[in-house]
């Protein structure tokens, strides 16, 4: 989860929002950050890049989370 915040920040996520979600995470609230970061991304509608969207995927996949949490990303790769 760390990676995804770390990374969020190249496409055009404001710092605030970035530490937000670095807060969620030391708060262990991995579920909160991966939405926090999707919805904001999505709000955006931020241009991010295939290799970022896979790890989006690899990342709500792993945290069993419904693809509809993500899936809807894949309309910002460009």
């Amino acid at each position: 989860m760390v990676d995804i915040v770390n990374k969020t920040k190249q496409f055009g996520l404001h710092f605030s929002i970035c530490q937000e979600a670095k807060e969620f995470v030391s708060y262990r609230e991995h579920g909160v950050a991966f939405e926090f970061i999707v919805n904001h991304l999505y709000e955006q509608n931020s241009a991010i890049d295939k290799p970022f969207y896979e790890l989006i995927k690899v990342t709500g996949n792993r945290m069993k989370l419904a693809e509809d949490k993500w899936n809807f990303l894949e309309e910002l790769i460009r």
